[in-house]
């Protein structure tokens, strides 16, 4: 969320009007698969990832060959991204989620 904010208000200050502009990170792609083993890891979970194939013929129809993002535009506006690595990032977002959770358990307030 760091590396967004901060990508956002660069875009803000200094991008130009009707420009879309990328944000993520460009030095390392992964897989769906690679993405839920992670963040597997980082909550500690059980069990295990499962993929299984698509039943739509046209599941892979128009798959992009680059799922980086093209970062060119949005380092052009000065600054340097991504700052946050995806581990560091998961890790910050599930303590946020406990925190959440603390401060508003469920069936309070409802």
């Amino acid at each position: 969320m760091t590396d967004f904010i901060v990508s956002l208000l660069r875009v803000i200050a200094r991008g130009v009007d009707g420009e879309a502009y990328n944000v993520g990170d460009d030095h390392e792609e992964i897989s769906m698969r690679e993405l839920a083993e992670r963040t597997r890891s980082v909550v500690k979970a059980r069990g295990q990832v499962i993929v299984r194939p698509s039943d739509d013929p046209d599941y892979l129809t128009d798959n992009p060959q680059r799922r980086c993002p093209d970062l060119t535009k949005l380092r052009g506006l000065g600054g340097s991204m991504p700052c946050v690595s995806l581990e560091e990032g998961l890790t910050r977002y599930v303590r946020w989620l406990a925190a959440e959770d603390r401060a508003h358990p469920a069936g309070e307030g409802s």
